[in-house]
């Protein structure tokens, strides 16, 4: 068993550099840091923020917003970048994930962790 905070703190950290460097601000909205998940879930969770993270990071410019948000067992790497095409909508959706993107509003790529 892991905490949330255990596999998002050092993401966050190795990330924030990254998102310095290139002027973008890296947030936290984390409801419960304490919250308990399985290794098999902690271990989805930390492939899932590298790889949405990496790829948010892309989408956004200088001034840009990135933030790892949690409410519950939901996460979501939501940023205030480029909008998704509708194929890149549609392929992250096949995979089961929660997206939300609109031009002007950013995207939200989320899932819900079930233990």
């Amino acid at each position: 068993m892991a905490s949330i905070s255990d596999i998002i703190g050092p993401i966050y950290q190795e990330l924030s550099l990254a998102c310095d460097a290139k002027r973008i601000m890296l947030n936290l909205d984390i409801d419960n840091p304490n919250l308990e998940i399985s290794d098999e879930s902690a271990n989805f969770l930390n492939s899932f923020l590298l790889t949405q993270i990496d790829f948010a990071g892309h989408r956004c410019d200088e001034g840009d917003t990135i933030t790892i948000n949690t409410n519950g067992a939901n996460i979501a790497v939501k940023n205030s970048g480029e909008a998704l095409s509708t194929a890149e909508k549609s392929q992250l959706q096949e995979l089961g994930y929660e997206v939300y993107s609109r031009y002007g509003y950013g995207t939200s790529v989320g899932y819900e962790i079930v233990d």
